[in-house]
């Protein structure tokens, strides 16, 4: 199965861990200076922090279940930066796990869900090399 992303060892395929949505927010950061009987002037830092939001639902009966988060998890606990890599071979850069959200759905009697909705942030890990695509 063809590879969407992949996060450090962590990869997110159609039929493991497939994400619907990538949603990727970046700014900059323009700090205000008041000034005396003037409006106030706007000085140039540069870029702020850059974000990106993976959300998806798994099935565990046809993709991975509540075991490809934990492995998610436990990739974060290390507590490195990991590289992302998109489908194109692209390599965005360095970034960290900054949160793993899962919501259980139709749970079954055994308590077991019939469906899992995941939403993954991670922040750009700041480094001073190269651009992303």
């Amino acid at each position: 199965m063809p590879i969407m992303m992949q996060l450090g060892d962590i990869q997110f395929q159609v039929n493991e861990l497939p994400h619907q949505t990538l949603k990727r927010m970046t700014a900059w950061r323009w700090p205000q200076q008041d000034r005396i009987g003037r409006r106030p002037a706007h000085q140039w830092m540069g870029k702020a922090e850059e974000t990106i939001t993976m959300a998806g639902m798994l099935y565990p009966m046809i993709t991975g279940g509540p075991s490809r988060l934990r492995e998610l998890r436990a990739e974060a606990d290390r507590g490195e930066p990991l590289t992302l890599v998109d489908s194109f071979g692209n390599v965005w850069g360095e970034w960290v796990v900054k949160s793993v959200e899962e919501t259980w759905e139709e749970l079954l009697d055994n308590g077991l869900p019939r469906k899992i909705a995941f939403q993954i942030t991670l922040s750009h890990y700041g480094d001073d090399a190269g651009s992303m695509p």
